[in-house]
């Protein structure tokens, strides 16, 4: 899944093809108002898993407003299968990124009265969203990205508020005012023979991913310390991360069950919705904890919490607020080559957390 995310070519074509095609696009296009009845509404959403899960409260917030309309989701491959998650939606549909003359084909089987693009970045999304047959069309205007001008109606894209709040100021545009909490309510738990577990993740994805990521050593005392408060201890990972977990395992000679590339999102939900507690950097398991109403412990440090961090009322987070910190707003920004900010986080930040709110 993070392999459409970090595609250079993709990138390549998004920054020196999407421009120029994107600002042709909107020279033609004439502006529409908000159509009086809104039955069906398209939504595009191709970005990863946590932007995805942090979309979720904006589609309840729909459903609210409109409860008898139709949602169609389109989504890339990267985020298809937390999308089919997310409650309040009738319809999940993928296309191929890499292949727009498809993507324009699926997009065009409907016709929508309304079409939102919670993309704030890729020019590529403008572009999916002039296929659209749809009435009224709005997104994000992002500074130095050039892609509003396919849109009937824009938001500023800010990079100083928590993501959650500018897909609210989005939904402004379709008169929606009272707006829900990112949440994901599932109908199973995971079944195990374990009464009481935490849930430990790792490792995050993407282009800057080795900034978020902790010491192995803190997570080693920190597996301990759980081991010996009498719970057993699991890692969540992707596929990739399974060899490198099986060393940290190794490296700590504990009993720990390692998931990795074991289950599906779907069970890596229910497994964290079953769990005592979960402990995650930055990425989209913690955002996924967070919208289960786990409780939580998140750990940032390029990141800050108030722009990426979890929203439920039962998540804490570690942040040491580094003056060199936040250096990652939409995740590629960052030049650092020595990050404090998580190497000079100790296992007492978090159990300090653990105690004070006993969580275990």
């Amino acid at each position: 899944m993070r392999k459409e995310r970090n595609n250079k070519l993709l990138k390549i074509l998004d920054r020196y093809i999407g421009i120029p095609i994107v600002f042709l696009l909107g020279i033609f296009k004439q502006k529409k108002q908000i159509p009086i009845r809104i039955d069906k509404i398209g939504i595009l959403a191709t970005a990863a898993i946590g932007d995805t899960i942090i979309m979720s409260g904006a589609i309840n917030s729909i459903k609210k407003k409109y409860p008898t309309s139709e949602i169609i989701l389109f989504c890339g491959s990267s985020n298809y299968e937390i999308s089919k998650l997310l409650n309040n939606i009738d319809k999940v549909k993928k296309i191929p990124i890499k292949n727009i003359i498809k993507s324009k084909k699926i997009i065009q089987e409907d016709a929508f009265d309304v079409w939102i693009d919670f993309g704030p970045w890729p020019r590529l999304n403008s572009i999916l969203t002039s296929f659209a047959k749809a009435s009224y069309k709005i997104g994000f205007n992002t500074k130095g990205q050039d892609r509003h001008f396919i849109y009937d109606k824009w938001v500023l894209h800010n990079d100083f508020i928590h993501e959650h709040k500018n897909y609210c100021e989005l939904l402004k545009l379709i008169n929606i005012i009272e707006f829900e909490k990112p949440k994901l309510l599932l109908e199973n738990s995971y079944e195990n023979n374990f009464e009481k577990y935490v849930v430990l993740h790792l490792f995050a994805g993407g282009s800057k991913a080795d900034l978020k990521h902790l010491p192995l050593e803190v997570w080693q005392e920190l597996s301990k310390y759980i081991i010996e408060k009498g719970y057993r201890v699991f890692v969540t990972g992707a596929p990739s991360d399974s060899n490198r977990l099986d060393e940290f395992m190794k490296m700590s000679e504990l009993d720990i069950v390692n998931m990795a590339g074991q289950l599906s999102l779907k069970q890596t939900a229910e497994l964290l919705h079953s769990s005592k507690l979960v402990i995650s950097i930055d990425t989209g398991i913690m955002h996924l904890a967070s919208a289960l109403d786990c409780d939580l412990i998140a750990v940032h440090g390029p990141t800050d919490p108030k722009r990426w961090g979890p929203l439920s009322d039962k998540s804490h987070c570690v942040y040491l607020n580094k003056k060199c910190a936040p250096c990652i707003s939409l995740g590629f920004e960052s030049n650092c080559t020595n990050n404090i900010c998580m190497s000079d986080i100790n296992v007492s930040d978090i159990v300090k957390i653990i105690e004070k709110e006993k969580l275990l």
